[in-house]
């Protein structure tokens, strides 16, 4: 299915529709996941959350940039969406920012309150989250790439259930992470908080 595609009805009548990637990153995808991060515990959940992991991890470099979507649809196939189970929603007291069409956030852009980020996503100029509750989803990355700025103010990075990849500054991107007279910024649940690559 995630190599080839398709679409459908599941049986559990979950509507699902996979663009397919290809036998080669769909390979690349398992075998990271079975590599690196697989254990000998895992569960098919697991194994879900592995190989979104795995295709977060590879997409845009070795894999289709395409991939996360599609492993995502892929498992909703076979009954795994625990979107279903639960939804964003859930994890804020009402409403929120929703994220889920940007690729890339537009310099100039602040955001403040709840703010839902749930695939990877760049930064392009400069970006603030201000007093800003912000919950990425499992594996995401921020990228802060050359000559871009993040400035978290007051603000927490976290996710709702599960580890979020981090925040990536890219060589000659800036972080910048201060504290409000209300709030002091923090970033948990994620691997790596913030990598700088030189």
């Amino acid at each position: 299915m995630l190599s080839d595609g398709g679409q459908g009805v599941n049986d559990i009548g979950v509507s699902y529709n996979v663009t397919g990637i290809g036998i080669a990153d769909a390979a690349k995808i398992v075998y990271y996941y079975e590599t690196l991060l697989m254990q000998n515990t895992d569960e098919y959940k697991d194994a879900r959350n592995g190989t979104i992991w795995a295709a977060n991890s590879l997409a845009g470099s070795t894999v289709s940039i395409n991939a996360v979507a599609s492993v995502k649809e892929a498992w909703k196939a076979v009954g795994l969406d625990f979107s279903n189970i639960l939804p964003i929603s859930n994890c804020f007291s009402g409403s929120f920012t929703n994220l889920s069409n940007v690729a890339v956030i537009a310099s100039g852009t602040t955001y403040s309150g709840d703010v839902y980020i749930p695939q990877n996503i760049k930064i392009s100029g400069t970006v603030i989250f201000q007093n800003a509750n912000v919950l990425l989803e499992y594996g995401t990355t921020i990228t802060v790439p050359t000559g871009s700025t993040l400035q978290i103010l007051g603000s927490r990075l976290s996710t709702c259930s599960g580890r979020w990849e981090g925040i990536n500054v890219e060589a000659g991107g800036h972080l910048i992470m201060d504290e409000t007279l209300s709030a002091s910024s923090l970033i948990e649940n994620a691997e790596k908080a913030v990598s700088y690559n030189d």
